[in-house]
């Protein structure tokens, strides 16, 4: 998913028309890791108030952390938070030093091979969110999360398997890894989804690092048990930036299921985040509020995902509901190796320093219990 210099440099300084709107940076200490992220206050916010936040995560590209705040696609949402009261959260991911680039740990890749596998993402973007709502009034009900490229892939992802926060999602050029091993998400995920036919990068049928964006949206409706068939559809124009030309996007809208998923196919456009995109990404997102949930339910061993198993170290757990649950790793001894009270819904956990043998992991909720094995080779 390397973005040409080119490409990378033209995201990175496209912003003239905004010289005075100025991010703020923050850094926060997180796993190890001393992480950066920007953010940008609405003109109007006011205490009483309290704003929405929009997390805006960038490609992947030779790009220095200041350069982050500088992008094209952020900045487009200046003006628009100035008048609906919106908080802009602009996270740097780390750089992948095999490529010398900075990526997200998406899943997104090829051979199984994927950038940042090791590095804590959603734990930063939690974080993140945290230091944010301690500092200034924001009405959690109203947290959305959209990317381009490469943090498209990892919107995406957080769709899948860290969908507890979030009340929408937008992808720009960037769909379902290749290397997520489950897709699985447990609940209804309000999504809008924005593609080029002529994506070079990101290919809109032949997708390298995962699904075509058709496929993506199949997927979706699927998930939400929505009718095939838009309940609504029509054109409209936009503009390239890079080059000022003007492409026909074709819109689609269903919303006959049990969350809404917009579809906009960008007609000849290439890997590009066009100038209306952001307008379009806030009309999805001021529609939504508050984050669809699924109701308590008997746990279940079919409900939870345990994998890989069996494993040489390594297990993430996948727990469906959004609640409090004890999470606990016992070996054939009934000796405990790992216990925590948990809130997310993937977690995962180093088995790596343990004698090899049978594992038994017991998750408990409120309402019942189920015990899943796995092998620690």
């Amino acid at each position: 998913m390397k973005l040409t210099k080119t490409l990378a440099v033209f995201f990175c300084v496209v912003q003239a028309i905004f010289l005075n709107a100025q991010f703020d940076a923050f850094t926060i200490d997180h796993d190890g890791l001393t992480r950066t992220y920007y953010k940008y206050v609405s003109a109007n916010y006011n205490s009483d108030n309290p704003a929405s936040v929009v997390v805006w995560l960038h490609g992947m590209g030779d790009i220095s952390v200041a350069e982050v705040q500088n992008q094209y696609p952020a900045h487009q949402f200046i003006p628009i938070a100035d008048t609906a009261n919106f908080i802009i959260l602009v996270p740097v991911s780390e750089n992948y030093a095999l490529l010398n680039m900075r990526a997200w740990n998406s899943q997104a890749g090829i051979f199984g091979i994927s950038p940042n596998t090791n590095v804590d993402d959603f734990g930063f973007i939690d974080a993140m969110l945290d230091e944010t709502i301690a500092a200034n009034a924001v009405n959690e009900d109203r947290l959305f999360i959209c990317g381009f490229s490469m943090g498209a892939f990892m919107t995406q992802r957080f769709a899948l398997q860290h969908n507890s926060r979030f009340a929408a999602y937008a992808s720009v050029g960037g769909t379902i890894g290749g290397n997520i091993t489950s897709t699985t998400p447990n609940k209804p995920i309000r999504l809008a989804h924005f593609h080029g036919t002529e994506d070079g990068t990101v290919g809109y049928e032949n997708n390298t690092f995962g699904m075509g964006a058709e496929q993506m949206r199949d997927f979706w409706l699927e998930n939400n048990n929505c009718d095939f068939t838009p309940v609504y559809e029509s054109q409209y124009t936009d503009t390239d930036p890079s080059t000022n030309t003007s492409l026909t996007v074709d819109y689609y809208v269903f919303s006959n299921g049990e969350a809404d998923i917009e579809f906009h196919k960008q007609n000849g456009a290439g890997h590009i985040w066009p100038k209306n995109t952001s307008t379009e990404i806030w009309k999805f997102f001021s529609k939504h509020e508050g984050v669809l949930r699924i109701d308590d339910q008997e746990l279940t061993a079919d409900l939870i995902a345990v994998y890989p198993n069996p494993t040489q170290g390594d297990i993430t757990i996948e727990y469906p509901f959004n609640e409090n649950y004890q999470l606990d790793v016992v070996d054939a001894q009934g000796r405990f190796v790992y216990s925590k009270a948990c809130t997310d819904s993937n977690v995962n956990i180093s088995l790596g320093t343990l004698n090899k043998g049978m594992y038994f992991v017991k998750i408990t909720n409120s309402t019942s219990s189920i015990t899943k094995k796995v092998m620690l080779k």
